[in-house]
């Protein structure tokens, strides 16, 4: 069956984004069921700690393996919950990579989306839009987006957005972050996994190249990453 393709503007849905939907659940509890959402501010970064854009790579990390899944252009990658693809961003498009391999897959189409962050529990992609502005949980299958409203005078609201805005992913006792890299006259990043009672492990090892926006398989075997140029 084919997959039907939205295209959203932000122009039209800027009426949407300041109606106030009835919500039981604060703006933080929603953001908080996405794995790697976690309470608190990430950690702060520099900016030349971001990569941009580039090629899709996923770690195994059982088989200590790495190997390139996608070409590039491609930003912001997480596994679908059944962990099998990647959806990722591509231009305006959300776009669905195969880890085993296969034609990538136009998902969606969005003016200015920034970030992916991640699959709720229902199924609902987390996402931001307008230079992350703009939260939302986008349903594919439906075409629909359902944008939140942080409360400006709840702390716990501002830190969540500080924290959906960075890339520091925390999925229970492992996390994922960026760390700087030196050798000689070069700089590059990395991305390092540090779970409790281990020792940090770079699960990207780029060697030269900018590395980042890493997040988790569920069953946190395989890692995603940005591989950028060097």
């Amino acid at each position: 069956m084919p997959v039907r393709i939205f295209r959203w503007s932000i122009a039209l849905m800027l009426p949407l984004a300041s109606t106030v939907f009835a919500q039981r659940e604060t703006f933080s509890a929603q953001v908080l069921r996405v794995p790697g959402m976690t309470p608190g501010p990430a950690a702060a970064t520099e900016p030349d700690d971001e990569v941009d854009s580039g090629d899709l790579w996923v770690t195994d990390l059982g088989a200590g393996t790495r190997a390139k899944i996608s070409g590039q252009g491609f930003r912001s990658p997480v596994f679908t919950q059944a962990g099998d693809a990647v959806v990722a961003i591509r231009d305006e498009s959300i776009v669905r990579i195969p880890v085993a391999g296969g034609k990538p897959q136009e998902l969606f189409q969005l003016d200015s989306i920034t970030k992916l962050v991640g699959y709720a529990p229902d199924g609902r992609l987390l996402l931001t839009a307008d230079d992350n502005n703009m939260v939302g949980f986008l349903a594919i299958g439906e075409g629909k987006i359902r944008w939140l409203t942080p409360d400006e005078a709840s702390a716990e609201d501002k830190a969540t957005v500080e924290r959906i805005r960075g890339w520091e992913r925390t999925y229970g006792d492992a996390k994922l972050s960026v760390e700087r890299q030196t050798a000689g006259a070069k700089h590059w990043t990395d991305v390092v996994l540090a779970e409790r009672g281990k020792e940090p492990d770079n699960v990207s090892r780029c060697e030269g190249a900018p590395c980042g926006q890493a997040a988790f398989e569920p069953a946190k075997r395989l890692v995603v990453f940005v591989r950028g140029q060097p």
